[in-house]
């Protein structure tokens, strides 16, 4: 094993030509009548659907009324962690998607406390937590999760959550029963239901990019929140907070720590976070990008590692966004023990458009499914397991929309018309169109405001595009000033804070979680983020602001942790993020023909969703370089490519030959 400069592995060299391996999980069916026989076969199709999430066996639970399956990845006790798990007595049975990474230490209190366990699988703790704790136990798992629970004796199914729905958990309620899975897809598969949409949910990906939680794209399937739990008992459905970020009131001061004890305590949380996500039977990589965030993973690893960690990169084939090629990566520094390779994502990525649109059944990871699926089939060429650096922006404000809220948020209750005087016409929407729309945006932290920072558009703006009966249709269903779900105490929180709550309840646990885990679940992977850990995160959130944004530093607490572990020339560097050029390659003379199908007039036609004309101009614009209008045309390919694959079945998405 070597490490040292990164070498470029051919993407026909991943295994991307195999067309049989679909994603899996978990899933179930409770029926409506207690004691209705649920055949094993239906439980069987919904696991079919699922195969690729976990290839490394299946399991299945039946009982009057009940069933439950899971697809199995193996990754702790190998052996012997086959799922459904049960108590001792076998009354309470549970199938989960996920790690909880602190099982030994729960397992060694389980049996102090005198509960048998037969396993060293981390799943087995939680029917033992459950019948210690009750519906409390989900507050005791440290770890991502997303799990079914059959108590017998209460006939009760309770559904789970993690803390920020790094596991997905979907669900549909009718006049049948309840049934569940990891996809929407295997709850259409257990009675062959057609696929109808959402309306709200179509106006969430047109206007915001991604649906929001509890909604999904198919009409009657919801989405179980991060940190929520679901419990059906007695043919009564509740849910229920089990956890939320902890955020002090304005004004109140932070524990009494030193700036250096702050930083200490920061630094030593993310080494146990680290360390209990590398907690595996199976060899663990990391994802590596040239920030702070994945290099800070990255270094940790190697600091707990006896052997060289293997890294995953990906570059372009756009100059400005080939990031390996233009910046020290962690790999080219040789006091780090990394075993480095790297791939090159091109336009001919956006082939994957149908394939990466059934397995995120959401358009809106989209973008980042061009260039994060290869990466992810690297990877599982030689691991089943990846830590990323996803989540350290949300945790400690690390986002460029921080530095806006900060300059402007004094000035954000001025009258509007003197905000808009602060324009100064043209001037500042030429230079700054970021803090132009946040200087003019609703000043209160919410869905409002959150929209301005992304640069959303509203479904007003898109009626030349968007066909007259689909804005009939989501205008007469949809509320369009639909705030965010926020706690009582919100109000009472510093905009800072604020904005980093709905920066983790929303665009995270939304939007990238649910990306990251579909686009790395598709090849077996299992992606893990340190950085949302519960007790890290609780930490961060109790640290002064000053620790967390240092004037316009970002993250200066971690650059500070980092010190002496992570390189100062990457340590030091301005957030740059991994940004996928779909606009260049938008302007390819020869889109992939997936893309160009789905943006021609004969494909939107299919759908009756969209203007062929206006998108067939927009398109034309956006080539002649007048206007950025990527985000819009993908958002449109990525619903008429939802529509062709899930509603008409017109598109058949089998993974391309890489």
């Amino acid at each position: 094993m070597t490490h040292g400069r990164a070498r470029d592995v051919p993407l026909a060299a991943i295994g991307c030509e195999r067309t049989d391996a679909l994603m899996c999980g978990i899933a179930g069916w409770i029926a409506a009548e207690a004691h209705a026989p649920v055949a094993h076969a239906t439980i069987e199709r919904m696991l079919a659907t699922l195969v690729h999430r976990g290839p490394d066996g299946e399991g299945v639970f039946t009982a009057p009324g009940v069933g439950l399956g899971l697809r199995r990845l193996a990754i702790v006790d190998l052996a012997h962690g086959t799922q459904p798990v049960a108590s001792e007595d076998g009354s309470v049975v549970v199938v989960c998607n996920g790690e909880i990474y602190d099982a030994p230490e729960t397992r060694a209190r389980l049996v102090a406390a005198g509960h048998v366990l037969r396993t060293r699988s981390d799943v087995e703790v939680i029917p033992h937590l459950y019948e210690q704790h009750g519906l409390d136990f989900v507050g005791h798992l440290r770890g991502m999760f997303a799990l079914a629970l059959w108590d017998a004796r209460r006939r009760r199914l309770v559904l789970a959550c993690d803390r920020f729905a790094m596991k997905p958990l979907c669900y549909r309620e009718d006049a049948r029963g309840l049934a569940f899975a990891s996809e929407a897809k295997a709850i259409l598969a257990a009675t062959g239901d057609a696929a109808r949409p959402d309306a709200a949910a179509l106006r969430d990906v047109l206007e915001i990019g991604f649906t929001r939680a509890p909604r999904t794209l198919f009409a009657g399937i919801r989405r179980l929140p991060a940190s929520h739990l679901l419990v059906h008992e007695r043919g009564a459905t509740r849910l229920r907070r089990y956890w939320d970020v902890p955020f002090r009131p304005r004004g109140e001061p932070p524990p009494r720590r030193s700036d250096d004890d702050w930083i200490a305590a920061l630094r030593d949380k993310l080494r146990d976070s680290v360390r209990l996500h590398m907690r595996a039977d199976v060899e663990t990589g990391v994802l590596l990008s040239g920030g702070l965030d994945s290099s800070a993973v990255a270094s940790l690893m190697c600091g707990l590692s006896t052997a060289p960690v293997r890294s995953y990169s990906v570059g372009f084939d756009v100059g400005a966004y080939d990031e390996p090629d233009h910046r020290r990566m962690l790999y080219d520094f040789p006091a780090l023990a990394l075993h480095p390779q790297r791939t090159s994502a091109s336009a001919a990525g956006l082939a994957l458009l149908p394939w990466s649109v059934w397995c995120l059944e959401d358009p809106g990871g989209v973008a980042s499914a061009c260039w994060r699926m290869p990466l992810a089939a690297l990877a599982a060429r030689d691991v089943k397991v990846v830590l990323t650096g996803e989540g350290a922006d949300e945790v400690l404000g690390g986002y460029p929309w921080y530095h806006g809220q900060k300059l402007l948020g004094p000035i954000a209750h001025l009258p509007l018309a003197l905000r808009r005087a602060l324009l100064l016409g043209p001037v500042l929407p030429s230079l700054r169109p970021g803090l132009a729309r946040l200087l003019v945006a609703e000043p209160r932290v919410g869905l409002e405001r959150f929209r301005a920072m992304m640069g959303s558009r509203r479904l007003s703006e898109l009626r030349g595009l968007v066909a007259p009966d689909l804005l009939a249709t989501i205008d007469d269903t949809t509320d369009p000033h639909e705030e965010l779900d926020l706690p009582d105490a919100f109000a009472s929180w510093h905009p800072f804070d604020q904005l980093q709550y709905v920066d983790l309840r929303l665009r995270l646990a939304d939007a990238i979680n649910s990306a990251l885990d579909r686009e790395t679940m598709a090849f077996s992977l299992e992606a893990r983020l340190p950085f949302l850990d519960h007790e890290l995160v609780e930490l961060c959130c109790a640290m002064p602001r000053r620790l967390r944004m240092r004037g316009f530093t970002e993250k200066h607490a971690l650059r500070e942790a980092m010190r002496g572990i992570v390189p100062d020339e990457i340590r030091t560097r301005r957030k740059r993020g991994t940004l996928s050029p779909i606009g260049p390659w938008l302007r390819v003379r020869d889109l992939p023909e997936p893309l160009a199908h789905a943006l021609s007039a004969d494909g939107l036609a299919a759908s009756g969703w969209f203007v062929p004309s206006a998108v067939r101009d927009l398109l034309a614009h956006h080539r002649a370089g007048d206007g950025a209008s990527e985000r819009t045309l993908l958002a449109i390919a990525g619903l008429q490519t939802w529509h062709d694959v899930f509603v008409t079945r017109r598109t058949v998405a089998q993974r391309p030959a890489l």
